[in-house]
C-alpha cells in the first residue's frame, strides 16, 4: 500500500497573523544511519539553519521532495521501499513569500525528526504533519532574505467596523533628497492590503540604480513611511503629508509593520462602501 505524508507549512508574519509558506521545497529524509541523524534542537527549540556542508552530508539519506502550493499545502508519496521507519523533515526556502525577486541564497531549515503514526484511508496510509514557524524564528529568516512587509487595513471613520475594498494604497519612504516608492496594493473585501519590498527600494540615491546606499542586511534601519489612497478611477481620496514619515510611529519601521488607515466616509465613493 502507498504511504502519503500531507500537511501544511505557515509562519507568523505578526504574532496574530499567519502567512502560508508557498513555493517551498519540503525534503523528507530517512533515518537509517548515523550520517542521517538530524541536528539535536528538540531540547532548546532553537531555529536550526543548515550549512551547505550539513546538507551535503546527508544527501544520500534523501527520500524525496514535495512542493508547497499557494496555501502552503504539500503532499508526498513515499517510495514502495519505505518500511515504516523514522523520518526527518526539512524545508528549503528560496525566498520569503511574495518577496520581490532578488539574489538570495536558498536557506534549508531542519524542522523535526518524526515517528509517523499512520492512519488507514481507503487503499493507502496517511500521516499528516503541519508546521508553523514562530514569529521570532520567521523574523530571523525574513531578515536573511532582506524581506520587508507592510500589512494594513483601511477603515471608514463613520463606523468602527466599516471597511472598504478595491482601493489602491501606495506606500512611500520619506527621504532628504528624493522620496522612494516602496510599493502599492489593492485592499481586499475586508479592507486589508499587503505591500512587500526590499531595503534596496528605500536605499536609493540620486545615482540609483548605479549607486545605492550599501549597508549590511543585518544592520539596515527601516524606512519612514507615509501613504496615499486612490479609488478605482485613480482619484486620490486620502493623502498623508511627507512629514508623517518623520513621526516616531512611522520612522525606522520594523520589517513587518502593521498600519490602520482611517478614511473619512464622505471621501469614499458609495460604490466602494461595504
Amino acid at each position: 500500500m502507498d504511504y502519503f505524508i500531507r500537511g501544511n507549512f505557515c509562519a507568523a508574519l505578526f504574532r496574530d497573523i499567519l502567512e502560508p509558506i508557498m513555493e517551498a521545497e519540503v525534503r523528507i529524509y530517512h533515518q537509517l544511519g548515523p550520517e542521517c541523524d538530524p541536528p539535536s534542537n528538540s531540547a532548546t527549540k532553537e531555529l536550526k539553519l543548515l550549512s551547505e556542508k550539513e546538507v551535503s552530508a546527508k544527501k544520500n539519506c534523501l527520500i524525496g521532495t514535495a512542493q508547497t502550493d499557494k496555501f502552503g499545502n504539500y503532499s508526498f508519496n513515499l517510495p514502495q521501499t519505505y518500511r515504516n521507519t523514522p523520518i526527518a523533515i526539512d524545508i528549503l526556502l528560496k525566498q520569503a513569500p511574495r518577496q520581490k525577486e532578488g539574489k538570495h541564497k536558498p536557506i534549508q531549515v531542519f524542522i523535526r525528526k518524526l515517528n509517523p503514526i499512520w492512519r488507514s484511508s481507503d487503499d493507502c496510509f496517511i500521516y499528516r504533519y503541519n508546521y508553523s514557524f514562530p514569529f521570532e524564528d520567521w523574523y530571523q529568516i525574513r531578515k536573511l532574505f532582506d524581506a520587508w512587509t507592510i500589512y494594513g487595513k483601511i477603515t471608514l471613520e463613520s463606523s468602527g467596523t466599516s471597511q472598504v475594498s478595491g482601493l489602491e494604497v501606495t506606500a512611500m519612504d520619506v527621504d532628504w533628497i528624493h522620496d522612494d516608492f516602496l510599493g502599492k496594493a489593492l485592499t481586499n473585501d475586508k479592507g486589508y492590503f499587503r505591500i512587500d519590498y526590499g531595503s534596496a527600494d528605500y536605499k536609493k540615491t540620486f545615482l540609483s540604480p548605479l549607486i545605492n546606499v550599501e549597508t549590511p542586511v543585518r544592520t539596515i534601519r527601516g524606512p519612514g513611511v507615509y501613504f496615499q489612497v486612490a479609488d478605482s478611477d485613480g482619484a486620490v481620496i486620502y493623502k498623508e503629508e511627507r512629514k508623517v514619515g518623520h513621526y516616531e510611529s512611522r520612522k525606522n519601521i520594523p520589517r513587518c509593520f502593521f498600519v490602520d488607515l482611517h478614511l473619512a466616509a464622505e471621501n469614499v465613493p458609495d460604490k466602494k462602501r461595504i
